[in-house]
């Protein structure tokens, strides 16, 4: 996961939807001051320090609170 919506877009990029499956881009807002934290940002650990990457715990549950569907980019974009 990309902290950086930049990056992220790169990844999707030219992305083709085949076989009834759907591109999807997630937006997920982090609350930085919770007492317990499921996400850790890695940049200084990753390889690629440039991408912003945030590692989240197994099991982290996370609301959707809302789905747009961006016909220009045939993605689906959830909040």
């Amino acid at each position: 996961t990309s902290g950086a919506r930049e990056v992220a877009s790169v990844f999707i990029e030219g992305y083709q939807p085949e076989n009834g499956c759907a591109g999807l881009m997630l937006e997920i807002e982090l609350n930085a001051h919770t007492t317990s934290l499921p996400f850790a940002p890695i940049r200084g650990s990753s390889h690629f320090s440039d991408e912003e990457e945030i590692l989240f715990a197994p099991g982290a549950v996370f609301t959707v609170q809302s789905i747009e569907y961006d016909e220009s980019n045939q993605l689906h974009n959830v909040r």
